[in-house]
């Protein structure tokens, strides 16, 4: 009998873990439908389209990539985003640099003689691409991952859909974010 009531229990705490992970995956699949649908249908004007600054730097050892304040971007720490590229040459001759990658096809700047500059734009998609300078055949790979958040375009202005993993226990019944805060799925 009380093998029975066991087997019983640990089935209504499996179903409600089940059912937990469901409603989170459901409203997230929801939000990120949301915000995915709400981009296709806004009209371009609506969308707000942030470009992210970034500052490429050409010498004669190599290729420095640094983001609006001036600090070094990791290879891997940019997201997909349309993007300017300010590039100058700090080398002792002429560089010219070219981007390879996903989207990217005959990107380069022209000849920049020692001390110049010019502007490249370029949406970057998740993937990866290649900064190369073709005068010294130095070159820079990068990893573009998707952003963690998107803004949607809303009646009245923009929104923020976030998605993010969440955990549950099958002890407590709580689920947490990655940065651990309690969160009910009920409400995502």
């Amino acid at each position: 009998m009380a093998g029975r009531r066991k087997r019983r229990y640990l089935g209504r705490v499996t179903h409600r873990a089940r059912s937990i992970v469901m409603c989170t995956a459901l409203a997230l699949t929801a939000a990120t439908g949301f915000a995915v649908s709400s981009q296709l249908t806004a009209p371009a004007s609506a969308r707000p389209a942030t470009i992210v600054p970034y500052t490429v730097v050409l010498n004669d050892s190599g290729i420095l990539l640094l983001d609006a304040g001036n600090a070094p971007v990791p290879a891997s720490g940019i997201t997909s985003a349309p993007a300017v590229l300010t590039v100058i040459n700090r080398g002792s001759g002429a560089h010219v640099l070219t981007i390879t990658g996903p989207g990217v096809v005959g990107k380069h700047t022209p000849s920049l003689a020692k001390g110049k500059s010019t502007r490249l734009s370029v949406t970057f998609q998740v993937g990866s691409y290649s900064l190369i300078d073709t005068t010294s055949h130095r070159s820079l790979k990068l990893l573009v991952t998707a952003p963690k958040s998107v803004e949607v375009a809303v009646s009245g202005g923009t929104a923020k859909a976030v998605s993010e993993a969440i955990e549950c226990s099958l002890d407590t019944h709580l689920c947490t974010n990655a940065q651990g805060v309690v969160v009910n799925p009920g409400s995502a």
